[in-house]
């Protein structure tokens, strides 16, 4: 995906990146086995991590990439690109000031059936199953956020 689009998805797990790093679930997303990886800050040690070359993004997004506390691994998401739909006011899933802060949401049977129902119409959707998860010369080591805990905002 490419940097600047618009995602909806629902979370199945919480890794650390050392975590994500290591998981051999996703050993097939580092750049060494995919054109379109999304495995690529590795740990090196004492809380630090290189940015892996890569097509996807290069090493100026690193702070933005790793500037959450954890990875976000998707049962399934929908991926609109960079001029996507505007989520309806109604589902209260609309995040008005950037990326960080996902909303968070637990919601009832009909709420995601209606919610489901209304990602999957709109026009130049992919939609990523589970089993589709996705999760430069010179690399920069950078300390890891210190907390294992998931950033959770009200909703």
């Amino acid at each position: 995906m490419q940097s600047g689009g618009q995602v909806s998805a629902i979370t199945h797990e919480v890794q650390t990146f050392t975590e994500y790093w290591k998981d051999r679930r996703f050993a097939s997303k580092k750049p060494d086995r995919t054109v379109v990886p999304d495995n690529f800050y590795k740990p090196v040690g004492n809380g630090l991590f290189t940015w892996q070359p890569n097509l996807v993004h290069g090493p100026e997004a690193q702070d933005r990439d790793t500037g959450g506390l954890n990875v976000l691994v998707f049962d399934h998401a929908w991926r609109f690109g960079a001029f996507g739909p505007v989520m309806p006011e109604g589902f209260g899933l609309r995040m008005n000031f950037g990326r960080r802060g996902e909303r968070v949401a637990d919601l009832t049977e009909s709420e995601w059936r209606r919610l489901e129902t209304w990602l999957n119409a709109q026009p130049q959707v992919t939609v990523e199953a589970a089993s589709d998860r996705k999760s430069s010369p010179s690399c920069t080591p950078r300390a890891l956020p210190g907390s294992s805990q998931p950033f959770s905002r009200p909703t």
